[in-house]
Parts: structure tokens; C-alpha cells; sequence
């Protein structure tokens, strides 16, 4: 079989999530055919970049659309594109992302996508009513414009999670979970109770709804917990602009470092990790590695929505919205850190059965054998 991947990232970076999802699935589809990647992403002018990788057939980058626009034709790429590649020798054509897919023309094959974050829930841009309407908006067009787009080109959808596939109701999808990036989950190991506990969020800071999100807990949250611990860390990991990092270390206890090398250090180090983020999309692979590492993470309900129903609340991990709920629940486990065991063990339980590698490569799997033989 010949398979052709079409994405905006190119498989073989682990730095980041969306990035890691692309090497995944490029690694999968590899168990069913000869695979050949096409980078197509959004960029100031259409262009063709060189690469010298044998497995990348081209690089092109095309000026960035609106949402209104973002899944329509793209006439002014085919040009290019033919002068690389013969769509029609492909049997199966794979986008990662939506938009990469509808930018190619028609093609004999079957056609996947990859929606992982099709739904995603834009952030407000400024405080006020009409900022959060606006937001409201969006959200809702960017999911009906996207729905119309799966029906009318994808032979089937992998979402990234069943809040997702419920959301779009389509006949041919399945969920594709996205993997913690430690396969093997360390033994539970209740982190010692100390007067100077570490809090841990990691996450790409460059990213809005991950910057919102630790302003948000060092506004509203982080003074109310130094009360109780003077001595306590928030240690906000993840690559972000020096100035912005510059201005949260300002504030008292909290240290951005940046970009590490070495994130189970980290983890280790931590007595929890947090993920208050309420805008955005996908799931937050973070989360995952928390539990892996054995450390309990204090997360939204939108985060906790993007793994249900397989983890819950109080038993894989812990919920709390809100200043009140959350600077609660932080409390309780730096003043009871045992009382989180339970709740690590059960969640890496989940991490090993249903976010793993294996369950991740039998998802696509069962996706290629289904159109192999005619059905989605």
C-alpha cells in the first residue's frame, strides 16, 4: 500500500505535542505501507521549500487564511504540488489536520483525517461580554465548517478524544488518543510532605490558552497558597518569549525556567502538577505525563472533558474549577500528599491500557483494514 501523510509538522520531533502526534503517526502507518510525507502549513507567501530528508517529498507553505476561508480550495498550490508528486498513485491519502487534506485536490484514494483538535474554544481576547461573545462565535463556527469539511472529503475521522466525536457526530471516526510520551508509568511514590512543596505546570508557554491559564492560577491562586506555604515553588516549565518569563518570575516563588532537557526531573521534584486551562483544543498530553511520572494533576473540567469518560474525578485525577475549588485542592494534597496515591495508581492503570502506543497504533490499524476492505 501506498500511503501519503499531509502535514503541517514533520514527523520525527518530540519537543512538542502536536509534533509528537505527527511522529506517531507517521511510525503507524509505517506497519501498512511504503509511507511518503507532504509538509503543508500555513505561512506569509506560497512557497516550496528545500529539505533533504528522502522521506519528505516537499515543504510547501501557503499564505495563512481566516476561518471562513481555512477549509476552502486552494488552486494556487496545485501548480506546485505536481511538480513533486502524482496523487493518484497513493491509496491512501492522510491528513494530519483537517486543512492539510482539503488543500489537496481530488485524488483516487481513500481519505483520513486526523481531526485530533477539531474542536478547539477560542479564548477571549480581552475581558468583557462582547470579547467572550465573540469567542463564543467562533468556537461554534470553526466546529459546523469543520463537521461540513469531514463529511464531505474524509472517508473517516480520528479524533483525539469522545468529547469530540460525540461533538461531530460523524458515522465514520473513531477516537485516536493521544500518548504520553513515557510509555512505561514509574511506580507510585508518595511524594514526601515538605514545608517548601514544588507546582508544577508544563506546557509550550508560547501557546494562549496555556499562557492564560498560569496567569490566571498566579493571579487568582498562587498568593492564597503561599499564605499557607511562604515556602512553596511554582515552577512553570515550557519554552515562552524571555520577557514574558521574565515578567511571571516577578512574582514571589515562581521560577521560568524555560525549555528543559530533562522533564522527569521535574516531575520528580514536584509534589503535583496543575492544569487549569479552560480555552483551546486537543488534549493536554501533559496531563498523561503526570500520571506516568506519579504525580497527581489538578486539572479544569475542560481538561479533565478531553479524557472522558476514562479518567475521573477522585480517581484518576483531580477537578476543581475556579480559585476557591482549585487552590482547595492543591492544598489538600501538599497537606496530604498519601491521599493522592490511589488516585496515581488508578490513572496509570488507564495511561497503560488506553493512551498507549500499542492502543494508539491498533486504532489505526483497525482504521486501514476497514477501508481495505470498504468500510469505514
Amino acid at each position: 500500500m501506498k500511503i501519503l501523510l499531509a502535514s503541517a509538522y514533520q514527523p520525527g520531533d518530540y519537543s512538542f505535542g502536536a509534533a509528537q502526534r505527527t511522529t506517531l503517526l507517521r511510525d503507524a502507518l509505517e506497519h501498512h505501507g511504503e509511507v511518503s510525507t507532504l509538509i503543508l502549513r500555513e505561512g506569509e507567501v506560497l512557497s516550496c521549500q528545500a529539505t533533504s530528508r528522502s522521506d519528505i517529498i516537499a515543504n510547501i507553505s501557503y499564505p495563512a487564511r481566516d476561518l471562513f476561508q481555512k477549509y476552502g480550495n486552494m488552486a494556487e498550490i496545485v501548480p506546485l504540488l505536481h511538480q513533486h508528486l502524482d496523487l493518484n498513485v497513493y491509496d491512501l491519502v492522510v491528513g494530519r489536520y483537517l486543512a492539510p487534506l482539503l488543500a489537496l485536490p481530488t485524488f483516487r484514494g481513500h481519505a483520513v483525517v486526523d481531526a485530533d483538535d477539531a474542536y478547539y474554544r477560542y479564548p477571549p481576547l480581552s475581558p468583557g461580554i462582547t470579547a467572550r461573545w465573540i469567542a463564543q462565535v467562533k468556537t461554534v463556527a470553526r466546529t459546523t465548517i469543520s463537521r461540513r469539511a469531514l463529511r464531505r472529503r474524509a472517508d473517516h475521522t480520528w479524533f483525539c478524544c469522545e468529547r469530540d466525536r460525540t461533538l461531530f457526530g460523524l458515522s465514520a471516526a473513531s477516537v485516536l488518543p493521544n500518548v504520553a510520551s513515557i510509555h512505561t508509568p514509574l511506580p507510585p511514590e508518595t511524594p514526601t510532605p515538605t514545608k517548601a512543596p514544588v507546582v508544577l505546570l508544563v506546557g509550550a508557554l508560547w501557546y494562549r490558552p496555556n499562557r492564560d491559564a498560569l496567569e490566571w492560577f498566579i493571579t487568582h491562586c498562587w498568593p492564597r497558597i503561599r499564605e499557607r506555604y511562604p515556602q512553596a515553588r511554582l515552577r512553570a516549565v515550557g519554552a515562552a518569549p524571555p520577557a514574558l518569563r521574565e515578567q511571571w518570575a516577578c512574582h514571589t516563588g515562581v521560577e521560568c525556567p524555560g525549555f528543559v532537557p530533562d522533564l522527569a526531573a521535574e516531575y520528580r521534584a514536584a509534589m503535583l502538577t496543575i492544569a487549569p486551562i479552560t480555552t483551546g483544543g486537543g488534549t493536554q498530553i501533559k496531563v498523561l505525563e503526570s500520571l506516568a511520572h506519579g504525580r497527581v494533576p489538578v486539572v479544569s473540567s475542560f481538561v479533565a472533558g478531553g479524557f472522558a469518560p476514562l479518567l475521573r474525578d477522585s480517581e484518576s485525577l483531580i477537578v476543581a474549577d475556579g480559585a476557591d475549588n482549585t487552590v482547595r485542592a492543591v492544598l489538600h494534597v501538599m497537606d496530604d500528599p498519601s491521599a493522592t496515591h490511589s488516585i496515581v495508581r488508578h490513572g496509570q492503570a488507564c495511561v497503560a491500557e488506553f493512551f498507549s502506543v500499542s492502543h494508539f497504533n491498533r486504532v489505526v490499524a483497525d482504521t486501514v483494514a476497514a477501508l481495505a476492505g470498504g468500510h469505514a
